[in-house]
């Protein structure tokens, strides 16, 4: 028997259940924070297990459909074109089941209990975080569109996707925080502190408006609110 059989069938296994555990809700709550940071960056925990089932589809299915063209004689390249159209469209199929059908999760915090807290993904639309400790915590993809984090602290915070448009970050700290793609448009952010943040970009700065307290070397403050 091929192996490429087993990990066709294995994989669309895996694809049934990422599909079952998306529709149902299901949850896996003893899973560590490090296993939720890796798989879970920019999903809810409600939306780990179907992420985990998809990619783990996508890898079994694409190496099953490679080993079953190798067999058949296809070109290499072939071998190497059509597992990774394949992966794409699961992973971008799995985002629509876990993502955009799913209703958006808000959460409840408490500012002075947020230090280091992980809130990949976390729904904090308008959430009131004035004052938030947030120092080192995981706010990867997490939705802070028009939330108020006025004087929080979020210095060495995990920004990483984060949507803070149209957010209050006024007297917000965020030294070396890591904003990587993070979006700030609209967002307020006189008397800000981004010295050293890692990754931020002159256009991110761009987007929002008013009177930093301090921005990386070379960069220059954008328009006034």
């Amino acid at each position: 028997m091929y192996k490429f059989s087993l990990e066709l069938a294995a994989g669309f296994f895996a694809l049934v259940a990422g599909i079952v555990a998306a529709k149902n809700g299901i949850t896996m709550e003893w899973l560590g924070h490090g296993v939720l940071t890796v798989a879970g960056a920019y999903a809810t925990k409600s939306e780990t297990i179907p992420w985990l089932c998809v990619g783990l589809a996508s890898i079994l299915l694409s190496l099953g459909l490679r080993g079953w063209m190798n067999v058949h004689g296809h070109q290499k390249w072939e071998r190497i074109l059509w597992p990774v159209v394949l992966t794409a469209v699961l992973l971008l199929g799995s985002w629509s089941v876990t993502g955009w059908s799913s209703s958006p999760r808000v959460e409840t915090l408490h500012p002075k209990d947020t230090k280091g807290q992980m809130l990949a993904g976390a729904r904090l639309r308008r959430a009131k975080l004035n004052g938030a400790n947030l120092h080192m915590a995981m706010l990867a993809g997490a939705d802070l569109r028009w939330s108020d984090l006025e004087s929080a602290d979020l210095r060495r915070a995990m920004l990483l996707g984060a949507d803070l448009s149209g957010a209050n970050l006024i007297n917000a700290n965020f030294e070396e925080t890591m904003l990587l793609g993070a979006q700030m448009e609209g967002a307020r952010i006189d008397g800000a502190n981004f010295k050293n943040a890692g990754f931020l970009t002159q256009d991110q700065v761009d987007e929002a408006c008013g009177k930093p307290k301090g921005l990386p070397e070379g960069f220059s403050a954008p328009k006034q609110c």
